[in-house]
C-alpha cells in the first residue's frame, strides 16, 4: 500500500475517530453540524482524490447521498438556526440522543470512506465497445423491464389524468396502494430497467431516458421522490463510467434544480407552503432520517435488547416459514423485519444503515454495516468501460442507494434479482452467439469473456 492509499484511506478514519471523540452529550446542534460537515467533506475529498468521474465516482456518489439524509436537517439547522424548518417536528433533535446518533454517523461514513479508499478501483478509461448481441441483448431485456414497470405504475395510480394531478394528493396514493405487493416490484424495474438500456447506449439510452423522465415527472407529481432520486443517481454514475461524463456547469445547477424540486413535492404533500421551495428545505428534509438512529437510542436507553442481526435476516427467514408451511400472518406485526418495526412503534419516518446497525449490534452496527456496503460498491466498482461490468454497478447500487433511508429487508432481494438477470442475459447472449461472436463479458466479474 503506498503513502497516497494510506492517505486516502486513513484520513476519514482519523477525522471520523477524532469528531465522534469530540462529541459530548451536551454539545450543541451548531457544533455537530460542523463536525457531522468535516467528517463528509474529508471523506468524500478522499474518496474523488484522482478520479476524473469526481463526485459521480460509485463510493463518492453513495456518500454524498448518504450524507445528504443523515445530515442535511442537522446542517441547515445549525447553520440558520431552528425557524429554518419551522412547521416540522424537529422536537427530536433536542431529546438528548441527537449527539450520540451524530456520533454514529460520523464513525459509519469513516469507516465506509476508509474502506472504499483502501479498495480504490482504477479509473475509467472510455467504455470498451460491447458485440452488437450484447448491446442488443441487455437494451431489449432493459427497455423491456422499464416498460413492464412503467405499466405497473400507471396500473397503481389511483385517478391518473383524472383527478389525481389536479387535486388528489399523496396520502390518497398511499392509502389506494398500501396493500399492493406488486407495486414494490413495479419501482425496482423502474430502476433495473433503465441501467441496463443506459449502458448499452445507442437508441435504448435515448428512449429509456425519456421514458425515466416522463416517469419522473409523474412519481413527483403524487409524492414519490425516493423513487426518482434513486435511480437518478445511479443512472449519472453508469453514464460516467461509459464515459459520458455530465459537465459540472450543469450537474450543480441541476442538483440545486432537483432539490427544489424534492420541495415542490412536500407541498404536493401538503406539508408546507410556496414560500418554502427552496434548495435549502430539501437539505433539511432529507436529514430526517437521523430520527431513526435518535429513535433506536431511546429503545435501547431504556434497556430492549440489541436484536442481534435478526432484521438483516428477517425475509429469508419469513420466505422458509412460508416455505415449510408455517408462514406468518402477514397482517401480524413483525418486528424481524426493521421498517414494520419502526412503522409501528414511531410511524413512517423510514429507516437508516446505521438505525438498523446499532438496533443490532450496538455501536459497533454502524460501522460493520457501512463497511460491507463499502466493500460492496467498490468491487462492483470493477471492471469499469465493460458494460456488463457498469451494469452489474447499476443493478448493486440502486439497492444500497434506497437502503439509505429504508431498512435492509429488500437489499439483498433487490441485489439478487438483478445479478440473476445479468446472468440470465449473458447465458442467452452466449446461446445466441455462435462461433463467431465476441464472447460478451462475465455478468459478475466483467471480464470479457474467451472461447
Amino acid at each position: 500500500m503506498d503513502g497516497v492509499t494510506a492517505l486516502r484511506a486513513g484520513a476519514p478514519a482519523v477525522v471520523a475517530a477524532a469528531a465522534a471523540l469530540a462529541i459530548g452529550d451536551d454539545t450543541g446542534i451548531g457544533s455537530l453540524a460542523a463536525l457531522f460537515a468535516a467528517v463528509w467533506v474529508v471523506s468524500l475529498a478522499c474518496l474523488v482524490h484522482g478520479r476524473p468521474e469526481g463526485v459521480l465516482r460509485p463510493a463518492a456518489a453513495y456518500l454524498v447521498v448518504f450524507g445528504l439524509f443523515h445530515g442535511g436537517l442537522l446542517v441547515a439547522v445549525g447553520v440558520f438556526g431552528q425557524d429554518v424548518y419551522p412547521v416540522s417536528d424537529t422536537s427530536w433533535l433536542h431529546t438528548g440522543y441527537a449527539p450520540e446518533a451524530v456520533r454514529l454517523v460520523v464513525l459509519a461514513m469513516g469507516a465506509f470512506a476508509a474502506v472504499a479508499g483502501l479498495r480504490r478501483a482504477p479509473a475509467p478509461v472510455g467504455p470498451v465497445e460491447p458485440g452488437q448481441r450484447e448491446r442488443r441483448a441487455l437494451a431489449t431485456v432493459g427497455l423491456g423491464l422499464q416498460l413492464a414497470g412503467t405499466a405497473q405504475f400507471l396500473a397503481a395510480v389511483p385517478g391518473l389524468g383524472s383527478g389525481l394531478l389536479a387535486g388528489g394528493n399523496y396520502q390518497d396514493y398511499v392509502a389506494a396502494n398500501q396493500s399492493n405487493g406488486g407495486l414494490g416490484y413495479g419501482y425496482l424495474l423502474l430502476a433495473l430497467g433503465p441501467v441496463l438500456a443506459v449502458a448499452a447506449g445507442g437508441r435504448a439510452r435515448s428512449w429509456s431516458w425519456a421514458l425515466f423522465g416522463a416517469f419522473a415527472v409523474l412519481a413527483l407529481a403524487i409524492g414519490n421522490r425516493g423513487e426518482v432520486l434513486f435511480p437518478l443517481v445511479a443512472l449519472l454514475v453508469v453514464e460516467a463510467r461509459r464515459g459520458r461524463r455530465v459537465p459540472r456547469s450543469w450537474l450543480w445547477p441541476g442538483a440545486a434544480a432537483v432539490l427544489v424540486l424534492i420541495t415542490l413535492v412536500r407541498q404536493f404533500r401538503g406539508q408546507l407552503g410556496v414560500s418554502a421551495a427552496s434548495p435549502l428545505d430539501a437539505v433539511a428534509e432529507m436529514g430526517f432520517s437521523l430520527r431513526p438512529t435518535t429513535m433506536v437510542l431511546g429503545w435501547h436507553a431504556a434497556g430492549e435488547p440489541f436484536r442481534g442481526g435478526i432484521t438483516f435476516i428477517g425475509v429469508p427467514v419469513r420466505a422458509l416459514e412460508k416455505l415449510f408451511g408455517a408462514p406468518p400472518d402477514a397482517e401480524s406485526y413483525d418486528d424481524r423485519l426493521f421498517n414494520v418495526e419502526i412503522m409501528e412503534r414511531v410511524g413512517p419516518i423510514g429507516g437508516s444503515p446505521v438505525a438498523e446497525g446499532y438496533h443490532n449490534f450496538g455501536v459497533l452496527g454502524p460501522v460493520l454495516v457501512l463497511m460491507v456496503i463499502a466493500l460492496l460498491v467498490t468491487v462492483a466498482e470493477r471492471g469499469a468501460g465493460r458494460v456488463f461490468a457498469d451494469a452489474r454497478l447499476g443493478v448493486v447500487l440502486v439497492p444500497l442507494l434506497e437502503n439509505v433511508r429504508n431498512s435492509a429487508a429488500s437489499v439483498a432481494v433487490h441485489i439478487g434479482i438483478g445479478v440473476l438477470l445479468l446472468a440470465a442475459v449473458h447465458a442467452w447472449v452466449g446461446l445466441r452467439g455462435g462461433p463467431a461472436a465476441r464472447p460478451p463479458d462475465h455478468p459478475l466479474t466483467g471480464v470479457v469473456g474467451t472461447r
